[in-house]
């Protein structure tokens, strides 16, 4: 992982099945699988809805509805990153949302939070952000 980033997959005997390229904020830019490099396309809420290849030909659509179900999705290209840009497993149908799993079905978390607010801090109690507060200051 670069950053909390996953930088590339293998598989079971190491080789490399793909490569991600992010951006200087930590966005998603683009995958090279099998040779080919496609570029993540995004709306307004993160969400990745197509992918491209280098020729700007569109290889892959997605579409949500608002708690992340899959409402539609063309191409055959295997792409793991979807809604919000996060991580699908399709296996599961949960995204990981790099500390714990999402359930779209549900439109749940399936664990707690493991953050319970800073002690010093009994804002942070309550506040269903803290971690906002805490990279502004």
């Amino acid at each position: 992982m670069n950053k909390g980033n996953v930088a590339y997959e293998t598989d079971g005997g190491g080789n490399l099945l793909a490569r991600y390229v992010y951006g200087p904020g930590g966005q998603l830019l683009a995958m090279v699988r099998g040779g080919v490099t496609y570029y993540y396309h995004y709306n307004g809420h993160g969400d990745v809805v197509s992918l491209t290849d280098a020729s700007g030909t569109v290889v892959a659509t997605y579409d949500y509805d608002a708690f992340g179900n899959h409402i539609a999705t063309t191409g055959s290209v295997v792409n793991p990153y979807r809604y919000a840009g996060y991580r699908w497993d399709a296996e599961t149908g949960l995204y990981y949302l790099n500390a714990r799993y999402y359930a779209p079905g549900i439109g749940r978390f399936i664990t707690r939070d493991a953050f319970h607010g800073f002690e010093d801090d009994p804002a942070s109690l309550k506040d269903p952000y803290p971690i906002c507060r805490t990279q502004l200051s």
